[in-house]
């Protein structure tokens, strides 16, 4: 009778065991995670997204500016572009590939290197390959040999690019669950450097993945930018050559 409770005790224990558990020993490593992220959601993820996003700055003495419109889009694996209030202004950055390239009056007056590595994590891993991933990550200075489990805002999060305890390093915050950037951290290419940490929240499943609602920016620990995004479209008419600098006011997504 003992034997069998004992059984009975083992058997009750495991089925109160969240899987979550269960799967954290699989999910171990850079490459591993970016594999159980890659079988989620290739093939699935949206290609493409739009919204409209209400911008507020915050000054040294953390006051806040006036919100500004901006109009957004992303196509991955790499392309991004930000339209900086009233469109008929011609205020504009576009990031192709890994240059960037500015606008004001309409007119191009800048173009640098400038690539955007988060675009990888939020979404452009699954218009890759897994080796290009990796390869994209050591190249934007994130160590994937570093990896660990953490906990963020009460919820089971995988760091890629620190070690515990290391808030300076450039590193990824994902929600354990669901796979979705909640944070990145790395510094800044300024003199004096400051720790720009960037914190993604409020979430909303749709087209196949996942888009944060509310991003907040801080530099060395100060506020100094929140973003709202709203009209989120994961399926959205981008014009064929929206994001070619050469054809920049030929057509827009907003109407």
């Amino acid at each position: 009778m003992k034997k069998h409770l004992t059984i009975f005790s083992l058997l009750l224990i495991l089925s109160l065991t969240p899987p979550l558990a269960h799967s954290q020993g699989k999910v171990n490593s850079t490459k591993r995670l970016l594999k159980a992220m890659k079988k989620r959601y290739d093939g699935k993820w949206f290609k493409a997204f739009t919204f409209i996003q209400k911008t507020i700055r915050y000054n040294a003495q953390g006051q806040p500016s006036a919100p500004a419109t901006w109009y957004e889009a992303i196509r991955y694996p790499n392309q991004f572009r930000i339209d900086i209030g009233d469109l008929k202004n011609g205020k504009s950055v576009i990031f192709a590939a890994d240059s960037a390239y500015r606008f004001k009056q309409g007119k191009l007056i800048n173009t640098r290197y400038d690539p955007q590595h988060f675009l990888l994590m939020k979404g452009g891993l699954y218009y890759y390959s897994l080796k290009k991933c990796l390869r994209i990550l050591k190249k934007g200075g994130y160590n994937t040999n570093l990896f660990h489990a953490n906990t963020y805002k009460g919820h089971p999060v995988y760091v890629i690019g620190a070690k515990k305890g290391d808030l300076k390093t450039a590193q990824f915050w994902l929600d354990q669950a669901h796979f979705y950037v909640v944070r990145r951290i790395r510094t800044t290419r300024s003199t004096p450097a400051k720790v720009l940490d960037v914190q993604y929240a409020n979430h909303k499943a749709t087209g196949g993945g996942w888009v944060e609602q509310k991003v907040s920016f801080e530099l060395n620990g100060r506020l100094v930018q929140v973003e709202e995004y709203t009209n989120i479209d994961t399926s959205p008419k981008l014009p064929r050559d929206f994001f070619d600098p050469t054809q920049f006011g030929k057509s827009h997504w907003y109407k």
